[in-house]
């Protein structure tokens, strides 16, 4: 019997990253890889957001505050780097819409492709 794992998640969320890398992780330490199965149930964190995206500095700026923002991503690049993933903020220039990324998975899900 397979153990059933539902994710929910968003593209442009590196926490999320963060979290599908330490369970795959886990699973491959138990050895579980064969019997669980992934479910990914989509979360837009933006569902506002403009087909184009928008300017991360000033989109995180409103949301956290831009020193919070560096701050948290400081937190997460360490966490990162803990678990063998290279996050690199400063490179990111738009916050994007994430809904055809989730339309995409929906329909590779189809084909029992959504995790590949």
């Amino acid at each position: 019997m397979p153990i059933k794992v539902i994710i929910t998640s968003d593209f442009l969320c590196p926490w999320c990253y963060l979290g599908e890398a330490r369970l795959q992780k886990a699973v491959q330490s138990l050895g579980l890889e064969k019997k669980v199965e992934l479910k990914w149930q989509p979360c837009e964190l933006n569902p506002d957001m403009t087909a184009g995206g928008m300017d991360r500095k000033a989109y995180r700026s409103r949301k956290f505050g831009w020193g919070r923002s560096l701050q948290m991503d400081a937190q997460l690049a360490a966490l990162g780097r803990e678990e063998g993933l290279n996050f690199n903020f400063p490179t990111i220039t738009r916050a994007a819409n994430t809904r055809l990324a989730h339309r995409l998975t929906l329909f590779a899900e189809r084909y029992g492709r959504a995790s590949d």
